[in-house]
């Protein structure tokens, strides 16, 4: 199963994302010990297609917590249920304090109440 996770991840990354938002301007770069943090969910089916506004509300937060770099949020073609976030970070450390101070946000609560299941959530360091 991870397998076909991970595979879908890479597959959803090539093809690009329609909601990618960074504090970067120029390019994005791959650099050394950078933190990416890998989340696939499924979001409950009503909230499928007005997902994209919840997905600016979580962008104005998550830009103003420390260590954020870049998030994209990616939809399964087959699965408008299904979406992957592909978030980086300065650190680990500042991976896990954003994720924990997410789950007390008023304004999170939007996004946390549309999420089904979380079917990943992981992080990876950039080699």
């Amino acid at each position: 199963m991870k397998n076909v996770i991970y595979s879908l991840a890479a597959l959803l990354l090539a093809a690009g994302s329609p909601f990618l938002f960074s504090n970067q301007h120029q390019n994005l770069t791959m650099e050394k010990g950078k933190i990416v943090e890998l989340v696939i969910y499924k979001v409950k089916a009503d909230q499928a297609h007005n997902f994209s506004l919840i997905i600016d509300q979580v962008n104005e937060a998550v830009k103003t917590f420390d260590g954020f770099i870049a998030r994209s949020v990616h939809q399964s073609p087959d699965d408008p249920t299904l979406l992957m976030d592909y978030v980086t970070w300065e650190s680990l450390e500042q991976a896990k304090a954003a994720a924990r101070h997410m789950q007390g946000l008023e304004s999170m609560r939007p996004f946390m109440e549309a999420i089904e299941e979380i079917q990943t959530f992981t992080h990876f360091e950039i080699k």
